[in-house]
């Protein structure tokens, strides 16, 4: 589930749009990426944040899509911040590549965007004429585990001869564990002289001595699925250690799959053919078990899509109410 998501699911079930309207979903997509991060499309991204009034409580961003795949950003009157063609554009620009944002749903051509204000109130922006490509063929699977446990013992050091002494704390450390730096996968000793030459105070007449350690705990794992998919891991560290507290740390793996595009190619291939119908149906002995429902599912999806509404599906930021 991508950010956008969010929002161009809920769009795409009430106009009852087709995988293959690329417009309305690129369009769709735009509007879950400005309000993907909640305040940061009514101030919160915004350089020229001095010109947002009430930034100290800033509303949420509502996404008002129209049948036609554009929409209106806007927010509670309420609340904080700003709508403004600024403040949309600074979240638009966020974390992009490409004028080609990829999502596993459509391409959106991000160089087709249009903006105007919205007259029929304060704080709303319009978002139009937005274009859309079908999907790449891939799509980024992301998975997080944890790698190991890793813990982080800090000494403090005082008066002469700084670095002798750490020298002696670390030989000392090192023989009372078994097989010494051996037991851990990963051993950083880091020797900080925060201490000053004639200090006025206690703190700095203190160096630190930090010993960051790492065991890894999931080596079969990670190779299965590296060997599986092909892909390779990236060591991310979280968080930092306090004294000797132990802590786990997590690997953060990314690859690619056959995207939505693939698979429906993969489905369409492997679905047996039924003469002279388009969709299959049940038998009539199940349709009379169900009271006379309607059979096919999709069958009923395309007779709402002929009703198309020409009204629009409001959709909140994922980060707030």
């Amino acid at each position: 589930v991508t950010d956008a998501a969010l929002t161009v699911g809920p769009a795409a079930w009430h106009h009852g749009w087709g995988r293959d309207d690329w417009d309305c979903l690129a369009g769709a997509v735009v509007a879950g990426h400005v309000i993907e991060c909640g305040a940061q499309a009514t101030g919160g991204n915004y350089a020229f944040f001095q010109e947002v009034p009430g930034l100290e409580h800033p509303g949420f961003p509502i996404a008002e899509v129209a049948a036609d795949g554009s929409s209106v950003i806007t927010k509670h009157a309420s609340h904080g911040g700003a709508v403004t063609i600024g403040t949309v554009t600074a979240q638009l620009l966020y974390e992009i590549g490409s004028e080609r944002y990829l999502n596993p749903d459509v391409t959106a051509r991000f160089d087709s965007i249009r903006l105007a204000l919205d007259p029929s109130g304060p704080d709303r922006v319009r978002i139009f004429g937005v274009t859309g490509l079908p999907p790449p063929e891939t799509a980024k699977v992301a998975l997080n585990y944890v790698g190991g446990h890793r813990t982080t013992m800090t000494l403090l050091l005082t008066g002469l001869d700084i670095e002798e002494k750490a020298a002696l704390a670390e030989r000392t450390l090192w023989s009372s564990v078994e097989n010494g730096k051996n037991a851990f996968d990963s051993v950083e000793v880091q020797l900080l002289r925060t201490d000053h030459e004639n200090p006025a105070s206690n703190e700095a007449a203190l160096a630190q001595l930090r010993i960051p350690c790492r065991l890894v705990e999931i080596d079969i794992l990670n190779g299965q699925v590296l060997r599986r998919t092909g892909g390779r891991a990236r060591l991310d560290i979280e968080g930092d250690g306090d004294g000797a507290r132990e802590l786990s740390w997590f690997l953060w793996w990314t690859g690619e799959l056959p995207g939505v595009r693939g698979l429906l190619a993969d489905e369409r291939s492997r679905r047996p053919r039924l003469a002279g119908r388009r969709h299959p149906r049940r038998s009539r002995e199940s349709n009379r078990r169900r009271s006379g429902t309607p059979s096919c599912r999709r069958c009923r999806r395309h007779r709402r899509r002929g009703r198309r509404s020409t009204g629009r599906v409001a959709t909140r930021s994922a980060s707030g109410g």
